[in-house]
């Protein structure tokens, strides 16, 4: 049996060396990008979960402030709970990581506010909470949504108008 002998001249052997370069970059590359948007989806997923938590807490925290404290003054009780402290501190580690600047200096912002605040529901860290869910709603793809403030907190308080008015005309943050 003879073998085949294949006589390659240098050019085809180079243009064959070359097509072999591409097929194993196309395939490196493809793959490369596979593993970017499993990637991308997964942090995409773990900031929506956070984002979800945050608002939770907020409208659990509200519902217990609202519906189960039947004394107002009660608020510095509910804060110092320490189920609501661990819980927050779980938010916090999800934000610091997974959320955009914008959205994490308004929660820093709202944090400082929030823990030297002796008012109720309705004080200064409110407009933080709502301009963070605003920012949420933009970062979660709604870049050009026509939800504001107000129709927010519409949805948190009926006297949204009143508190709306109280509002400073923009929020300090560091």
């Amino acid at each position: 049996m003879k073998y085949l002998s294949m006589n390659f001249n240098q050019t085809e052997l180079y243009i064959y060396l070359l097509g072999l370069a591409v097929l194993f970059l196309g395939y490196k590359y493809q793959n490369m990008l596979t593993r970017r948007n499993e990637l991308i989806k997964q942090l995409s997923d773990k900031r929506y979960k956070a984002y979800y938590n945050f608002i939770n807490y907020f409208f659990d925290f509200y519902k217990d402030f609202k519906f189960e404290n039947k004394n107002r003054n009660n608020f510095q009780n509910l804060k110092a709970n320490v189920a609501w402290s661990k819980r927050l501190i779980d938010i916090q580690a999800e934000m610091m990581i997974y959320s955009n600047d914008k959205i994490l200096k308004l929660f820093i912002a709202w944090r400082k506010q929030s823990e030297n605040t002796e008012s109720s529901i309705e004080s200064l860290s409110i407009y933080y909470i709502i301009n963070i869910i605003v920012e949420i709603r933009k970062d979660m793809g709604n870049e050009s949504t026509i939800i504001n403030e107000s129709d927010i907190m519409s949805l948190i308080s009926e006297d949204y108008k009143l508190i709306m008015d109280r509002r400073p005309p923009f929020l300090p943050i560091d």
